[in-house]
């Protein structure tokens, strides 16, 4: 399903892979047409769906990957752990001015705005706005790698 969801509709992420029910498309074209080359250059093994990994569960080497990564970085990185990734993420996502509630959507995560009565009412997946966030963040890390100059212009914070 991973392997079809990702060919088919370029990059959707269905329910049983992520903590919460559903299946999302995300990302900007650009990330799309990026995941679309890594997936086809992976050969498809008959009767797998998954695209990482050598076991019909998908990858699961992540603390031996860690590690060798760890290993390549010493001396250049202090200690980080994946979660690290997330949180990383999230706080500069949020000083490019990416609303938090969109931030906690790009995660997986639903909490304040969407607990209790607002949960029950708010069925919003912001599937625009997560488009545009992570558009942003695809320009402001390239930028960052290449050493340009950003190409799209952080949101427009709401007047004070």
């Amino acid at each position: 399903m991973f392997r079809k969801c990702h060919r088919e509709a370029a990059s959707c992420f269905p329910g049983a892979s992520q903590k919460r029910t559903g299946s999302d498309e995300i990302g900007s074209e650009i990330s799309r047409r990026a995941a679309q080359a890594i997936i086809a250059s992976v050969p498809q093994v008959v009767g797998r769906d998954h695209v990482f990994g050598v076991r019909g569960n998908g990858f699961t080497g992540w603390q031996r990957a860690k590690q060798a990564l760890d290993d390549h970085l010493v001396n250049v990185v202090d200690a980080w752990n994946l979660h690290d990734l997330r949180r990383s993420l999230a706080t500069r996502m949020v000083e490019l001015d990416v609303e938090p509630h969109i931030v906690e959507a790009i995660l997986n995560h639903y909490s304040g705005h969407r607990s209790g009565v607002a949960g029950v009412y708010n069925r919003a997946k912001y599937a625009r706005q997560i488009r545009s966030a992570l558009t942003l963040w695809d320009d402001h890390l390239r930028s960052l790698l290449g050493g340009g100059e950003r190409k799209i212009l952080p949101f427009a914070s709401p007047a004070a």
